[in-house]
């Protein structure tokens, strides 16, 4: 099921899809080989690698068919199919694969994947199937314990692997908390606080942005949980916060 090495280096640069694959890889740290975003596209690597790893190329491919703009030119392709039927082949043959089972996606990089589901399906438009991918994340973090912060000296900074959990867990956490409010459900984030701030050396400005809207859709997520009574109020609250 896996395309060629051409067919994946034509969707990664054509597609926009790229944009939304590397924010939940984290290509603005520093290279490593647990961090090698264009190793994630290395056909021949990838298929000698563990299941989640295949699953996560494929699940790349889905979101670059998706993603294309209408205009490409799909002669370049090699495809022997159709990329809109190869893209549903993939979807389902993950979800019955790999997304229900818990021995692969029970790791860092089953997070990883998870997230990126959740990102396929709110783009198709299903909000519940990507709320569940989210929500499924969002335990297994916990599970893995993504939320906590090791100890350290005041001048000691975060290294490159809690540094890469704590950006997953806010890619989760706000994307599970944004379909939570769409959906008016509780929220599996809670009233705790991701571990860290907004100083952290690794939040862009457009990390900082959205991590402000993360804490006003917490507000209005427990607004929702409250007495209708006092509703109006809060919400005024919540108005002078932001």
């Amino acid at each position: 099921m896996l395309p060629c090495q051409a067919d994946v280096d034509f969707l990664l640069s054509s597609s926009h899809g790229w944009w939304l694959i590397q924010q939940h890889m984290m290509v603005h740290l520093p290279n490593s080989i647990e961090n090698d975003f264009q190793g994630l596209f290395n056909v021949n690597a990838v298929a000698k690698g563990h299941p989640i790893t295949i699953a996560k190329l494929l699940l790349c491919v889905a979101i670059c068919i998706q993603q294309l703009a209408p205009e490409i030119d799909m002669s370049k392709l090699q495809m022997k199919s159709p990329p809109r039927e190869i893209m549903n082949n993939i979807v389902d043959f993950l979800i019955r694969n790999v997304t229900s089972d818990d021995d692969i996606t029970g790791s860092i990089e089953g997070v990883e994947y998870l997230a990126l589901q959740g990102v396929y399906e709110v783009n198709a438009g299903n909000l519940r199937k990507s709320w569940l991918s989210f929500r499924k994340a969002l335990a297994i973090s916990a599970l893995l314990g993504l939320h906590r912060v090791a100890v350290r000296t005041s001048k000691e900074s975060p290294d490159l692997k809690e540094t890469k959990r704590h950006y997953l867990l806010y890619q989760v956490s706000r994307g599970e908390r944004y379909l939570s409010t769409l959906l008016g459900v509780p929220s599996g984030t809670g009233s705790g606080m991701l571990p860290f701030d907004d100083t952290a050396d690794w939040l862009s400005p457009e990390d900082r942005y959205h991590k402000h809207l993360y804490d006003i859709a917490g507000l209005i997520l427990a607004r929702n949980q409250e007495d209708y009574t006092h509703s109006f109020s809060t919400t005024q609250i919540i108005g002078e916060k932001t």
